[in-house]
């Protein structure tokens, strides 16, 4: 990828291609290469949305974060940084298996991937100094999280129990609790 090579299928192409040679060395920096991924976990390339879901599966595939948390698609040829709203997916679907402390939370992101809630992949929740809002999140890989949508932190929040060891409201996974909120007052489980 040169840095006039800025088309999102011509990206794809020459990921694909690096992807697959696996030549170990020190990416070159291409710069900014102009996609950003929204809030809703579209991806777009110059404000137009990448429609095709293997592009968008191709380019997260190669997606890392750095220590500054900046984001980049990253070949061992070459890397680009890219922008991101809040989080580079979304957990729009949630399986629920077993109960109490054996109980599993599988999350589906926006692009297909799964993940159980676990010790490795934990759920926790950011709120917004001024107004309060909060934003739940899980972790995906390799420091990248999805923001889980509303429709799912309803179906939380109606499996949140009482936290006997600390006034929290949360949930179990894997044998861990995740705090979703800070309870009112003790509530008998």
């Amino acid at each position: 990828m040169n840095s006039n090579s800025r088309d999102p299928s011509e990206i794809a192409k020459k990921l694909e291609q690096e992807k697959m040679t696996g030549n170990i060395r020190e990416p070159i920096d291409c710069g900014h290469f102009n996609i950003r991924i929204g809030r809703s976990g579209k991806w777009y390339y110059l404000d137009s949305e990448i429609r095709r879901l293997e592009i968008v599966k191709l380019f997260a595939s190669v997606l890392k974060r750095d220590e500054e948390g900046d984001y980049w698609l990253e070949t061992p040829v070459q890397k680009g940084r890219i922008d991101v709203e809040d989080a580079p997916f979304v957990a729009i679907g949630l399986d629920i298996s077993g109960d109490g402390k054996n109980q599993k939370l599988k999350f589906e992101t926006n692009i297909g991937e799964s993940v159980t809630a676990s010790c490795e992949n934990k759920i926790w929740i950011e709120t917004e100094q001024i107004s309060g809002k909060i934003s739940p999140y899980i972790h995906i890989r390799n420091g990248l999280c999805a923001l889980i949508s509303r429709p799912v932190y309803y179906q939380l929040a109606n499996l949140a129990v009482y936290s006997g060891r600390a006034n929290f409201l949360g949930v179990w996974s894997s044998g861990e609790f995740f705090k979703l909120a800070e309870a009112e007052e003790e509530v008998n489980s």
